[in-house]
Protein backbone atom coordinates (compact mmCIF):
# COMPACT_ATOMS: atom_id res chain seq x y z
CA UNK A 1 0.00 0.00 0.00
CA UNK A 2 1.90 2.66 1.14
CA UNK A 3 4.96 1.13 0.20
CA UNK A 4 4.63 1.08 -3.35
CA UNK A 5 7.40 2.86 -5.39
CA UNK A 6 8.75 4.66 -8.68
CA UNK A 7 9.83 1.16 -9.71
CA UNK A 8 6.83 -0.57 -8.76
CA UNK A 9 4.23 2.25 -10.52
CA UNK A 10 6.29 3.90 -12.96
CA UNK A 11 5.34 7.06 -11.47
CA UNK A 12 7.13 8.53 -7.93
CA UNK A 13 3.72 7.59 -5.34
CA UNK A 14 2.67 10.88 -3.69
CA UNK A 15 0.68 10.37 -0.09
CA UNK A 16 -0.83 13.21 1.99
CA UNK A 17 -0.97 13.69 5.38
CA UNK A 18 -3.94 15.59 6.93
CA UNK A 19 -5.64 16.51 10.11
CA UNK A 20 -6.31 19.96 11.86
CA UNK A 21 -3.65 19.33 14.52
CA UNK A 22 -0.30 20.15 13.03
CA UNK A 23 1.42 18.72 16.40
CA UNK A 24 -0.49 15.54 15.78
CA UNK A 25 0.19 15.14 11.75
CA UNK A 26 3.93 15.82 12.92
CA UNK A 27 4.05 13.25 15.94
CA UNK A 28 2.45 10.81 13.46
CA UNK A 29 5.01 11.60 10.78
CA UNK A 30 7.98 11.17 12.75
CA UNK A 31 6.99 7.85 14.09
CA UNK A 32 6.17 6.77 11.24
CA UNK A 33 9.33 7.30 9.70
CA UNK A 34 11.10 6.03 12.78
CA UNK A 35 10.15 2.97 11.94
CA UNK A 36 10.64 2.51 8.34
CA UNK A 37 13.99 2.07 6.31
CA UNK A 38 15.85 4.99 6.08
CA UNK A 39 15.09 7.21 2.79
CA UNK A 40 11.77 4.79 2.56
CA UNK A 41 10.11 8.17 1.95
CA UNK A 42 11.24 11.80 0.89
CA UNK A 43 9.03 13.98 3.08
CA UNK A 44 7.83 17.46 2.24
CA UNK A 45 5.76 19.44 4.41
CA UNK A 46 4.19 23.19 4.81
CA UNK A 47 6.82 25.78 6.35
CA UNK A 48 6.14 25.80 10.40
CA UNK A 49 6.93 28.13 12.69
CA UNK A 50 9.60 26.66 13.66
CA UNK A 51 12.33 23.95 11.60
CA UNK A 52 12.59 21.59 14.19
CA UNK A 53 9.41 20.97 13.51
CA UNK A 54 10.62 17.30 12.40
CA UNK A 55 13.80 16.84 14.93
CA UNK A 56 16.32 14.48 12.87
CA UNK A 57 13.94 14.27 9.31
CA UNK A 58 15.49 15.56 6.17
CA UNK A 59 12.92 18.07 4.90
CA UNK A 60 11.90 20.03 1.82
CA UNK A 61 9.72 22.84 2.69
CA UNK A 62 7.12 24.70 0.47
CA UNK A 63 5.48 27.24 1.27
CA UNK A 64 1.55 26.81 2.54
CA UNK A 65 -1.43 28.19 0.30
CA UNK A 66 -1.89 31.16 2.64
CA UNK A 67 -5.75 32.28 3.82
CA UNK A 68 -7.10 28.69 1.97
CA UNK A 69 -10.05 27.42 3.84
CA UNK A 70 -11.68 23.54 2.72
CA UNK A 71 -14.89 25.97 1.24
CA UNK A 72 -12.32 27.64 -1.46
CA UNK A 73 -11.56 26.30 -5.02
CA UNK A 74 -9.44 23.33 -6.02
CA UNK A 75 -7.53 25.93 -7.49
CA UNK A 76 -6.26 27.15 -4.02
CA UNK A 77 -3.53 24.03 -4.14
CA UNK A 78 -1.74 26.01 -6.47
CA UNK A 79 -0.67 29.08 -5.11
CA UNK A 80 1.49 26.95 -2.79
CA UNK A 81 4.60 26.32 -3.53
CA UNK A 82 4.05 23.09 -3.27
CA UNK A 83 4.61 22.26 -7.14
CA UNK A 84 8.04 24.09 -6.98
CA UNK A 85 9.12 21.80 -4.06
CA UNK A 86 8.17 18.38 -6.24
CA UNK A 87 9.97 19.71 -9.11
CA UNK A 88 12.88 20.52 -7.05
CA UNK A 89 13.16 16.84 -5.32
CA UNK A 90 13.15 15.14 -8.48
CA UNK A 91 15.63 17.56 -10.41
CA UNK A 92 17.64 16.64 -7.21
CA UNK A 93 17.44 12.93 -7.84
CA UNK A 94 18.33 13.56 -11.07
CA UNK A 95 21.58 14.93 -9.88
CA UNK A 96 24.83 12.94 -9.72
CA UNK A 97 24.58 14.24 -5.84
CA UNK A 98 21.02 13.04 -5.54
CA UNK A 99 19.86 9.98 -4.08
CA UNK A 100 16.85 8.15 -6.03
CA UNK A 101 13.48 9.12 -5.25
CA UNK A 102 11.31 6.19 -4.73
CA UNK A 103 8.02 7.92 -2.94
CA UNK A 104 7.35 11.06 -1.49
CA UNK A 105 5.26 12.13 1.81
CA UNK A 106 3.48 15.33 2.11
CA UNK A 107 2.76 16.91 5.41
CA UNK A 108 -0.43 19.56 4.71
CA UNK A 109 -2.89 21.06 7.11
CA UNK A 110 -4.58 22.57 4.12
CA UNK A 111 -4.26 21.15 0.57
CA UNK A 112 -6.28 18.14 -0.01
CA UNK A 113 -6.04 15.44 -2.40
CA UNK A 114 -8.10 17.17 -5.45
CA UNK A 115 -5.63 19.68 -5.08
CA UNK A 116 -2.65 18.15 -4.80
CA UNK A 117 -4.27 16.18 -7.76
CA UNK A 118 -4.58 19.54 -9.48
CA UNK A 119 -1.31 20.37 -8.88
CA UNK A 120 -0.45 17.58 -10.75
CA UNK A 121 -1.97 18.19 -13.42
CA UNK A 122 -1.65 21.80 -14.39
CA UNK A 123 1.97 22.21 -13.17
CA UNK A 124 4.29 21.38 -16.26
CA UNK A 125 6.66 18.28 -16.02
CA UNK A 126 4.75 16.88 -12.52
CA UNK A 127 2.26 14.77 -13.68
CA UNK A 128 4.62 12.72 -15.86
CA UNK A 129 6.86 12.33 -13.17
CA UNK A 130 4.46 11.79 -10.19
CA UNK A 131 1.47 10.31 -9.08
CA UNK A 132 -1.42 10.84 -6.30
CA UNK A 133 -1.55 7.38 -3.99
CA UNK A 134 -3.47 7.77 -0.72
CA UNK A 135 -4.41 10.18 2.25
CA UNK A 136 -3.79 9.78 5.53
CA UNK A 137 -5.62 11.44 8.45
CA UNK A 138 -4.34 12.16 11.49
CA UNK A 139 -6.88 12.75 14.39
CA UNK A 140 -8.26 12.76 17.93
CA UNK A 141 -11.30 10.23 17.86
CA UNK A 142 -13.44 13.40 19.14
CA UNK A 143 -12.91 14.79 15.57
CA UNK A 144 -13.40 11.71 13.88
CA UNK A 145 -17.21 12.45 11.58
CA UNK A 146 -17.90 10.71 8.35
CA UNK A 147 -18.54 13.63 6.61
CA UNK A 148 -15.56 14.76 7.18
CA UNK A 149 -14.14 11.11 6.83
CA UNK A 150 -16.25 11.85 3.11
CA UNK A 151 -14.45 14.85 2.07
CA UNK A 152 -10.54 13.79 3.30
CA UNK A 153 -10.37 11.07 1.89
CA UNK A 154 -12.78 11.17 -1.12
CA UNK A 155 -13.63 14.99 -2.02
CA UNK A 156 -17.17 14.27 -1.90
CA UNK A 157 -19.56 15.31 0.81
CA UNK A 158 -22.50 13.48 -0.13
CA UNK A 159 -23.93 10.46 -1.55
CA UNK A 160 -23.04 6.65 -1.99
CA UNK A 161 -18.99 7.05 -1.75
CA UNK A 162 -18.79 3.32 -1.87
CA UNK A 163 -19.97 3.30 -5.81
CA UNK A 164 -17.92 6.01 -6.57
CA UNK A 165 -14.73 3.41 -7.14
CA UNK A 166 -13.53 6.11 -9.79
CA UNK A 167 -12.53 8.34 -7.28
CA UNK A 168 -11.78 6.22 -4.28
CA UNK A 169 -8.31 6.98 -3.52
CA UNK A 170 -6.38 4.26 -0.69
CA UNK A 171 -6.41 5.99 2.83
CA UNK A 172 -5.82 5.61 5.94
CA UNK A 173 -7.42 7.02 9.47
CA UNK A 174 -4.72 7.41 11.82
CA UNK A 175 -6.16 7.51 15.49
CA UNK A 176 -4.54 9.32 18.72
CA UNK A 177 -5.32 8.11 22.45
CA UNK A 178 -5.49 11.55 23.82
CA UNK A 179 -4.03 12.49 27.10
CA UNK A 180 -6.14 11.50 30.14
CA UNK A 181 -7.97 9.29 27.84
CA UNK A 182 -8.29 5.60 29.61
CA UNK A 183 -7.44 2.87 27.76
CA UNK A 184 -10.79 0.97 28.09
CA UNK A 185 -12.35 4.67 27.01
CA UNK A 186 -9.94 4.85 23.92
CA UNK A 187 -10.38 1.05 22.63
CA UNK A 188 -14.25 2.05 22.65
CA UNK A 189 -13.42 4.88 20.64
CA UNK A 190 -11.35 3.38 18.26
CA UNK A 191 -13.44 0.78 17.86
CA UNK A 192 -16.48 2.64 16.68
CA UNK A 193 -14.45 4.57 14.38
CA UNK A 194 -13.57 1.07 12.68
CA UNK A 195 -17.09 0.16 12.17
CA UNK A 196 -17.73 3.85 10.81
CA UNK A 197 -14.78 3.78 8.47
CA UNK A 198 -15.61 -0.24 7.28
CA UNK A 199 -19.20 1.03 6.35
CA UNK A 200 -18.53 3.50 4.18
CA UNK A 201 -15.62 1.11 2.47
CA UNK A 202 -13.08 -2.08 3.36
CA UNK A 203 -10.40 -0.58 1.65
CA UNK A 204 -9.63 2.64 4.18
CA UNK A 205 -7.50 1.26 7.10
CA UNK A 206 -7.92 2.24 10.57
CA UNK A 207 -4.71 2.51 13.05
CA UNK A 208 -3.41 3.52 16.50
CA UNK A 209 -0.93 5.96 16.01
CA UNK A 210 1.38 5.48 19.12
CA UNK A 211 1.21 1.51 18.08
CA UNK A 212 4.87 0.05 18.42
CA UNK A 213 4.33 -1.88 15.24
CA UNK A 214 3.41 1.37 13.30
CA UNK A 215 4.79 1.07 10.38
CA UNK A 216 3.57 -3.05 10.33
CA UNK A 217 0.47 -1.83 10.71
CA UNK A 218 0.02 -0.20 7.88
CA UNK A 219 1.87 -2.26 5.33
CA UNK A 220 -0.56 -4.51 6.51
CA UNK A 221 -3.28 -2.51 4.63
CA UNK A 222 -5.33 -3.20 1.56
CA UNK A 223 -4.07 -1.72 -1.38
CA UNK A 224 -5.20 -0.57 -4.77
CA UNK A 225 -5.57 -2.04 -8.05
CA UNK A 226 -2.59 -0.82 -10.67
CA UNK A 227 -5.25 0.59 -12.48
CA UNK A 228 -6.57 2.98 -10.15
CA UNK A 229 -2.74 4.06 -8.78
CA UNK A 230 -1.83 4.91 -12.04
CA UNK A 231 -5.14 6.16 -13.74
CA UNK A 232 -5.54 9.87 -14.36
Amino acid sequence: MFYSSSKAIGRVPLTLVCGEQSALRRLFVSRWLGQLPPQCFKLLAQRPESIDAFDGVDVQWFDGAMGTVDEDCLCCGLRSGLGDALRSIFLSALSERGERLERGLIDSGSIRAEQLQQTLKHTPFLGQRFVYQATLWVLDPSEFDVRRLREILFGVSSGPVGARHDLLPIGCVVVNQPAGWAIGTFETAFEKIQRAVLAVSPEIGVVRLFSESLAADMSLLPGPAKSRLVGK
